[in-house]
């Protein structure tokens, strides 16, 4: 399995991620206290441009207040997979990688 980069604070630039080829991204918002419409345009427009180089946005973090906010400001996640905690997101990451291998494994034997 290919090692995932982890960045913290400043989201990378499009041409690092670019870099990277990965086919899932996921974006931590757990110590995200307050979510303001310009918090939550800038993760909008970060899904969208991990979402056309082709990887899948997984974000984590998100409580309940939080997602009222969301919900309130008319926040489109359509086609973000979203998980209360980090944890589970990286759970949820594993496993499929997990059942990928496995799959393959005996689709090709």
């Amino acid at each position: 399995m290919t090692p995932i980069p982890l960045y913290t604070g400043e989201i990378p630039s499009l041409t690092t991620a670019q870099m990277v080829e990965v086919d899932r991204a996921m974006i931590d918002i757990t110590g995200v206290q307050v979510v303001d419409t310009q918090v939550a345009q800038a993760l909008v427009q970060t899904a969208r441009a991990v979402r056309l180089l082709g990887a899948q946005v997984i974000l984590t973090g998100i409580q309940s207040p939080m997602a009222q906010t969301l919900m309130h400001l008319g926040v489109d996640l359509e086609g973000i997979i979203t998980y209360r905690t980090l944890q589970a997101g990286v759970a949820a990451v594993l496993a499929g990688a997990e059942r990928a291998a496995y799959s393959e494994e005996f689709s090709s034997g």
